[in-house]
């Protein structure tokens, strides 16, 4: 019975831990003509990274980010190929990619009530795999930026993790 134990022991210290995946989340690139917006790029990044790492993923953190961006002399808030987003994810040994894109509409003259529409589109590319997830787009006022982030980040996680059982409405009221 002991050499049956032991031998199990053995196995299972050969085995090891499995790997966890890490997550690069890069600055969404801001298609707006308007420059002074550029915050909502690093913001959306930013939220996302925090959301997923307060549920237990794996994010590089920002600084690694930036060190990345200058060792390929990749310039901020840029837009950036997806070759590009390839070579950040595997100079940092990430397994998954979150990036995008977002567009600010200005409202319309004579609709005050209106504040303007915000269109952020976001990709996940899986470097493990070498194949990219599905592009989901979230659209809303600037105001509810905080409620957009919030679903971007529970919609990545369901993509990128199917087997947590996650609930929307929880998790909002969870990463709030």
């Amino acid at each position: 019975m002991r050499t049956v134990l032991a031998l199990a022991a053995l196995c299972l210290c050969a085995v090891g831990p499995l790997p966890a995946e890490n997550f690069l989340i890069l600055p969404f690139f801001n298609l707006s003509q308007d420059a002074s917006l550029q915050w909502i790029g690093e913001s959306l990044s930013e939220s996302i990274r925090d959301t997923l790492s307060a549920e237990g993923v794996l994010v590089l953190n920002r600084e690694n980010r930036e060190e990345a961006y200058r060792r390929l002399s990749v310039r901020p808030y840029s837009q950036i190929t997806r070759a590009t987003v390839i070579r950040l994810g595997e100079l940092l040994d990430a397994d998954q990619v979150v990036y995008g894109h977002f567009q600010y509409s200005p409202p319309e003259e004579g609709a005050p009530r209106i504040r303007g529409t915000l269109r952020i589109v976001t990709q996940i590319l899986n470097l493990r795999k070498a194949s990219r997830g599905p592009e989901f787009t979230e659209i809303g006022s600037l105001e509810d930026l905080a409620r957009l982030q919030t679903h971007l980040a529970w919609q990545a996680l369901k993509l990128t993790a199917p087997g947590r059982h996650l609930r929307k409405r929880s998790f909002g009221r969870d990463a709030r």
